[in-house]
């Protein structure tokens, strides 16, 4: 009776297989050494003390309206969100006068024009 080389042939299949799939396997594992990978560089960024946010107003018809304070001689000021920069969720709102920050409060008053103020050390509005 004649042998059959059937599991021979499949013998030498599943080596060479095995043998493509290892060969692949480590050519394709050609990661960067951990050394190369573990030095992480950082820009440096600057550090600033205040951020200051332009205050608007919105018109009921969609238009951008810029915040002012004016004094009694009618002189317009700058009105100022400014952002510390540890906060990013609270804002001081801040009347500009002379490159001096002051608080601006809210007034009980009878003119629709006058219920917000900006007073300085002094107590003067």
């Amino acid at each position: 009776m004649k042998t059959s080389n059937h599991p021979f042939i499949g013998t030498i299949g599943h080596s060479l297989f095995l043998i493509g799939f290892l060969f692949v396997f480590a050519a394709c594992n050609e990661a960067p050494k951990k050394e190369d990978t573990s030095k992480t560089q950082t820009a440096e960024i600057a550090k600033v003390d205040n951020v200051y946010w332009n205050v608007k107003a919105i018109h009921p018809e969609g238009q951008s309206l810029d915040v002012k304070a004016f004094d009694a001689e009618g002189k317009s000021f700058d009105i100022k969100a400014i952002q510390n920069s540890d906060q990013d969720s609270f804002l001081d709102v801040k009347c500009i006068v002379d490159r001096q920050p002051l608080p601006v409060k809210m007034l009980e008053s009878a003119n629709q024009f006058v219920p917000v103020a900006a007073i300085n050390n002094d107590g003067a509005k």
